[in-house]
């Protein structure tokens, strides 16, 4: 990160690697019935808990650092203005990520309930256990469409960032009636480096 090199690529791979690869095993084992559902859940709990565990000494190991360098107690050779910035926006970030994803768990555990009554309702229960299922689909569907507003809108920085990509713009731009009545501008050379740079300033703050 602090010195822009690819190898920060290829952590973000590892890293991303390291998540969906058991998943996706773990999954596949499950639906191919090597594995029944009680050790599928076993897994997923115990991968669960250690990427919390992980996730929370990387918090702590950022928080740690940064309290260091505003106490001034890290050595000159240690220290850079890059990794500063680079500590405090990990620590923003992971905070970010900890105040979405708590009030979401509490949000989709009627998701939890659909999924233990068809998976383990009595058979005989055929239209309640299709039900159910049908329930948890739609929730997921309503929960991401709220809550996917609610991650953009919940911090200001994220707002910035999202309104900066143009998303709706660029939507509207691949049209064909929009193209033939307003054809789209490259704007690129109108942004200024101070303005990035400000922006930059803004979300550290």
């Amino acid at each position: 990160y602090e010195k822009a090199s690819p190898s920060t690529r290829w952590i973000l791979v590892i890293v991303e690697a390291a998540n969906i690869v058991p998943a996706v095993l773990n999954a596949s084992l499950w639906m191919l019935g090597f594995i029944d559902v009680a050790i599928n859940t076993a897994i997923n709990f115990v991968l669960n808990n250690f990427s919390r565990i992980v996730y929370f000494m990387t918090y702590r190991k950022n928080v740690m650092a940064l309290n260091e360098i505003n106490r001034g107690e890290i050595s000159f050779d240690s220290y850079s203005v890059a990794r500063s910035f680079q500590l405090r926006e990990n620590v923003m970030v992971m905070r970010y990520f900890v105040s979405v994803a708590l009030p979401s768990v509490a949000v989709s555990f009627p998701c939890f309930v659909y999924f233990a009554f068809h998976q383990f309702g009595p058979s005989e229960w055929i239209l309640p256990r299709k039900i159910t299922y049908s329930l948890f689909d739609l929730h997921v569907i309503l929960f991401r469409l709220v809550y996917l507003y609610r991650e953009i809108t919940v911090n200001d920085t994220i707002l910035k960032e999202f309104k900066k990509i143009n998303l709706i713009t660029c939507l509207i731009r691949f049209l064909p009636h929009s193209r033939r009545v307003n054809p789209y501008k490259d704007r690129s050379e109108s942004f200024r480096a101070e303005d990035n740079t400000q922006s930059y300033f803004d979300q550290l703050s």
